[in-house]
């Protein structure tokens, strides 16, 4: 419990506010451009293996960093309909051991659509999606104890939002869906390898202190559909991982055209994944393109 109470505490105080209800706000005014750039920081001293039962990274003496920079673009051509870009920039360093060793360079590049399934004078809001998640030419091989980029292999997805204000200034959000993982050959050729598909949920449960400013407690999780493989040291590559993580969110919204974000998440349990703990701060512009 005392990991779990330091990482929230920090967290109120590290970051400014989160912006995720305002990039998936139920009503999706035509001709508008979203556009969110944000900045991250991620550790881990620990691994959890397939049992779910966390270890420190070489008995202690290693640890895992990670900086990014995160960019999502959102356009809608029409009414209700959203179509979206992201993508991340990232530097990790692993530092063993007897040796360190870094990569840096873009990750996965995700894309999709979103439609709005409700109309407006609705007490719901529910939003039907699709994205790809795709590599972007990096390497998800590099040697044992190398970080990666990206697990190397496309994956198609299917998402279903819901979401609802009420009068007393709460709000609630809950997104769940699918995952369809592809598969790659490894590294030394081989037989190709099928990455396990996933059961993705996130959740926000939040609060309008005010009536552009709104802190949430949030959950994201993913859910392996495949047994893990048995592992007893770090592995950044690995074809069925779950976690859960909770954390703090929080937006303020300036107005119209910016708002300013910012979350911190800790990884509660998972399989075949580095126990992480990840900060981010956020700005975001919303543009009007045409009539």
């Amino acid at each position: 419990m005392t990991r779990i109470s330091l990482a929230l505490f920090s967290c109120f105080y590290l970051m400014v506010f989160s912006g995720n209800l305002w990039a998936q706000s139920w009503k999706k005014d035509p001709k508008i451009i979203m556009i969110q750039v944000g900045a991250s920081t991620t550790s881990s001293s620990e691994q959890f293996d397939h049992d779910g039962k966390s270890f420190e990274i070489q008995r202690g003496k290693g640890d895992v960093g990670k900086l990014a920079t995160d960019f999502r673009l959102e356009y809608n051509p029409v009414k209700d309909l959203g179509l979206f870009i992201e993508t991340e920039f990232k530097s990790i360093t692993f530092a063993g051991e007897a040796f360190e060793a870094s990569v840096s360079g873009f990750g996965d590049i995700r894309f999709g659509a979103g439609y709005v399934l409700t109309k407006k004078k609705s007490p719901v809001g529910a939003v039907l999606g699709l994205a790809i998640t795709s590599p972007t030419g990096y390497s998800p091989d590099l040697g044992d104890f190398v970080p990666v980029l990206g697990q190397g292999v496309n994956v198609y997805g299917v998402f279903f939002q819901l979401g609802k204000r009420f009068k007393a200034g709460i709000h609630l959000f809950l997104e769940s869906g699918y995952r369809l993982s592809g598969s790659r050959a490894p590294r030394g050729g081989g037989p190709k390898v099928k990455y396990s598909d996933q059961i993705p949920v996130k959740a926000q449960l939040g609060y309008w202190v005010q009536p552009n400013i709104r802190v949430s407690a949030a959950l994201d999780a993913r859910f392996s559909l495949s047994d893990p493989e048995k592992i007893d040291n770090v592995e950044f590559v690995n074809r069925a991982q779950s976690y859960t993580s909770l954390g703090l969110e929080s937006e303020y919204v300036l107005n119209k055209k910016f708002h300013f974000s910012g979350k911190g998440m800790l990884d509660l349990i998972g399989r075949n994944r580095l126990l992480q703990t990840t900060f981010m701060l956020s700005i975001g512009v919303a543009l009007e393109v045409g009539n």
